[in-house]
């Protein structure tokens, strides 16, 4: 059996009994480092032997980076459990809505076609609805407010990390 690594760094295999063409750089190897390749133990090759290899661990970087796109689907589905109720289409007006409400609460002659519109559909005065809304756009704020807070102080936490072990142990 022979092998050899190419200039992208791929290992390929030639057995002279199936192959016509082998590289001249192609190097002998024994059937036991070649099942113990494709048996996934890592070989390198140093001078004329195959040794097993150890790729080194992702670096601290690479820590960080994997760190923080945890964090980013962990903020992503706190707010998920937020807005998962409402279709998106809803969510679309909440700006519309809370305008109006907030509009309609400084002066109750204001002009709010959607909040009338949306009052009336639903049995109920447009004050109400007016209180109904910046109630719960107010809570809105602050649950998201507080996500993204603790989003933000953990990538801090994460840039400042001076180790592995550190990364360990930030969680959300």
């Amino acid at each position: 059996m022979k092998a050899e690594i190419n200039q992208n760094g791929s290992l390929g295999f030639y057995d002279p009994k199936l192959h016509t063409q082998i590289p001249d750089s192609a190097i002998d190897i024994s059937d036991a480092d070649y099942h113990a390749h494709i048996s996934g133990d890592l070989r390198q090759r140093v001078g004329e032997q195959w040794v097993s290899y150890t790729p080194p661990g992702p670096t601290l970087d690479d820590l960080k980076l994997a760190k923080h796109a945890n964090i980013l689907t962990d903020y992503e589905s706190a707010i998920s459990t937020i807005t998962n109720a409402y279709p998106q289409s809803e969510i679309d007006t909440w700006s519309t809505q809370e305008a109006e409400a907030i509009a309609y609460q400084a002066d109750p002659a204001a002009d709010v076609p959607f909040l009338t519109s949306q009052a009336l559909a639903r049995g109920i005065t447009v004050a109400d609805l007016a209180t109904l809304i910046v109630t719960k756009a107010a809570a809105y704020k602050l649950a998201v407010g507080t996500a993204l807070g603790k989003r933000q102080s953990l990538d801090e936490q994460i840039d400042a990390a001076p180790s592995s072990a550190e990364l360990d142990v930030i969680i959300w």
